[in-house]
């Protein structure tokens, strides 16, 4: 009884065959703003290590992204200072998030990707391995992108004195889509956002995202927006 007591305290322990399913977000940005990612799977299991000694604990699952390709083909440069483990190049930069990882149950882990991540731009496989070794991957399941740069306006002054004016806003970066880009107004303290009416020079992005990025975006001032 003794000898089989210890066979079975030897044996190692195992979890189900684990399985990424998403990540809720499927979209983010590398700075300015907190994403909360919530990833979905089966089987995500902790386990035990150093049984039935003095440095017994709870393991869990690791986490980490793969960048494996840029965020559409006309993708920005990839060069980036990052305080994570990596190296540049499509297919050979990972981001391991385990350290920011919290295990909710089987079914879930949640992280968020905060901005001192300076993740590159592009498009990502989201892996997750057991401490047993199994491991499973959500491919390209999350693309990350750059904030917008504004470069201009045209025409530089509108008049909308009883009648509505169009204008246009010329840069990169600016996304479509599921939500898309708007301008923020000024007017002394008060403050609004247009919607585009028109969106030019646009790509879609990589990944399972639906979104596309424009570097043209029409807009129309009315007297009504005016306060």
């Amino acid at each position: 009884m003794l000898i089989a007591l210890l066979i079975s305290c030897q044996q190692k322990l195992e979890s189900p065959v684990i399985n990424v399913v998403s990540s809720d977000a499927d979209l983010v940005c590398n700075d300015q703003l907190i994403t909360h990612l919530t990833i979905s799977g089966s089987n995500f299991a902790p386990l035990p290590t150093g049984v039935l000694t003095e440095t017994e604990t709870l393991t869990n699952p690791k986490l980490w992204i793969e960048r494996v390709g840029e965020t559409h083909s006309a993708s920005e440069s990839t060069e980036s200072d990052t305080g994570l483990a990596g190296t540049t190049g499509i297919g050979s930069v990972t981001f391991d998030l385990s350290e920011w990882m919290s295990w909710t149950d089987a079914n879930t882990l949640e992280v968020d990707i905060v901005p001192e991540f300076n993740l590159l731009s592009g498009t990502y496989h989201v892996h997750v391995q057991n401490p047993d070794g199994q491991s499973a991957v959500a491919e390209e399941a999350l693309t990350v992108v750059a904030p917008p740069v504004f470069e201009r306006v045209d025409p530089l002054m509108v008049c909308v004195d009883g009648r509505s004016q169009n204008f246009w806003a010329y840069g990169e970066g600016f996304l479509t889509g599921e939500s898309s880009s708007s301008l923020a107004m000024n007017e002394g303290e008060e403050s609004f956002a247009l919607t585009p009416i028109t969106e030019e020079g646009c790509v879609e992005l990589n990944g399972v995202t639906t979104q596309s990025t424009c570097t043209d975006l029409e807009f129309t001032l009315e007297e009504a927006t005016r306060g």
